[in-house]
């Protein structure tokens, strides 16, 4: 497993715009939570795909809490090949539903 924010942080690099985020999010992480959100391997790199997508129109926190929600419902999986997939599907959902209502 890996720590969430680092694979945000690793992943913002080079992309306009999200040293911004990546400063405000790394401060307001490390103080609103005990423990550092995990994600399997296979997900690292939906998560950044999904903080790219998401992140300049809800709190990065919100789609971390998201992100990690979903996974989790997978972790028993032995079969992972669909993983990611089920995951991106029901995060997008979700997220694009709280903008909506928002």
């Amino acid at each position: 497993m890996h720590d969430l924010r680092t694979v945000v942080r690793g992943c913002q690099h080079g992309i306009p715009g999200r040293d911004y985020i990546q400063d405000m999010a790394s401060s307001t992480v490390s103080e609103a939570r005990q423990g550092s959100p995990e994600i399997h391997p296979d997900l690292l790199d939906l998560a950044s795909r999904v903080h790219t997508e998401f992140d300049g129109r809800l709190d990065p926190l919100a789609v971390d809490e998201c992100l990690t929600r979903v996974a989790a419902q997978f972790d028993d999986a032995t079969v992972r090949a669909f993983v990611p997939l089920l995951v991106r599907r029901y995060v997008r959902d979700e997220l694009h539903e709280r903008l909506r209502s928002a």
